[in-house]
């Protein structure tokens, strides 16, 4: 489980220094684009889920019956 958490953040770093913002040979074809269309593509949800689906979804349907409960027996 560790190595599914770190792998996609480690994925989406920088390769090189240059691709770093703040460093002094910054450049931004040494980018890497991935986080930035990762948050964009968060940023889309998010408005599209408080704009509309949130009045509309209301989470997966229940398509078996639960089973009855069992009366208790008297002590």
């Amino acid at each position: 489980m560790v190595e599914i958490a770190v792998i996609p953040v480690y994925f989406v770093l920088p390769i090189v220094p240059a691709g770093v913002p703040g460093n002094p040979d910054f450049s931004w074809t040494a980018v890497n684009y991935a986080p930035i269309a990762v948050g964009g593509v968060l940023l889309g949800v998010a408005i599209w889920w408080y704009a509309s689906a949130r009045k509309w979804f209301t989470g997966p349907r229940r398509t078996v019956d639960q089973p009855e409960p069992e009366p208790a027996e008297p002590s």
